[in-house]
């Protein structure tokens, strides 16, 4: 029995160093923004942060994936001047797209969160405008994630259930994410009006569009009207459905990394 007990508490000790050293990777005494938590949001206007680490499980990997993740953000620019961080193993979790969470900055009501202040829903039919501006700079030299703007497409506005289609942009994808898109349904190309040339592919229900030339997009505008029309000119979506809110965020596939949000700006009209 001591024998049994002297093991549980080496591997608690192991434990604490362990999760010790997760939180000093994320110790930035200079940095007075306000740092999230997982499961943590904020909120501002028409805008959100929150924390997701939902690839975490059980036993040490939950002990870490509460831990891991971090959100900073600055009250007086916010949704700009955000801070996006990750740190974990150097392994991604098992599952066809082996990411962690996906830690965001959402518009409206992306996926079920309600900012400060709502968003009036739009039937794609109706969409007049939906566009956002976007000005970022990541860290990935230590691990992988990708930097994703996205949305659904749902049948009932009010309802997070009812998602028919999820759609998004890799603003910077690593070599796995790549793979993934490769391997899925190919349904062509679209060049976006700032000409840029984006390859499109469907999993499942998750349609991504990712840039030809593998160049990472750390400016400008996404239109996703236009591609909204692009796609429904090949009767690929339902131009019945709604768009609800969008979210910029982060992917953590493994190790250590940041991406600063320096500016982020949405339109749905």
């Amino acid at each position: 029995m001591l024998k049994w007990s002297k093991l549980a508490l080496g591997a608690g000790a192991i434990a604490l160093l362990f999760v010790g050293g997760v939180a000093a990777l994320d110790f930035r005494p200079n940095d007075t923004r306000i740092r999230l938590r997982a499961g943590r949001e904020y909120t501002q206007d028409a805008y959100l942060a929150y924390v997701s680490p939902w690839g975490a499980g059980q036993a040490l990997t939950g002990l870490w994936g509460s831990r891991a993740d971090s959100i900073r953000v600055d009250p007086a620019k916010f949704p700009a001047n955000s801070r996006i961080g990750w740190r974990w193993p150097p392994f991604g979790p098992p599952g066809e797209l082996s990411i962690w969470g996906y830690d965001h900055l959402a518009f409206g009501d992306y996926d079920g969160g309600l900012p400060e202040q709502q968003v009036q829903p739009r039937r794609v039919s109706q969409i007049q405008r939906f566009e956002q501006a976007f000005r970022w700079k990541g860290s990935f030299e230590y691990g992988a994630a990708t930097l994703l703007t996205e949305f659904y497409l749902r049948s009932d506005p009010a309802d997070a259930d009812s998602k028919t289609l999820e759609i998004g942009w890799f603003l910077h994808a690593p070599e796995e994410t790549r793979r993934f898109v490769a391997e899925g349904k190919q349904l062509g190309e679209y060049r976006d009006p700032s000409g840029r040339l984006w390859q499109v592919a469907q999993n499942k229900a998750y349609l991504t569009f990712l840039r030809k030339d593998g160049k990472d997009t750390v400016s400008g505008k996404v239109d996703m009207l236009h591609a909204l029309r692009w796609l429904e000119g090949r009767g690929l979506i339902n131009r019945n459905e709604w768009v609800t809110g969008l979210a910029l965020g982060v992917e953590p596939m493994k190790g250590v990394g940041s991406a600063e949000i320096e500016n982020w700006q949405v339109w749905l009209e």
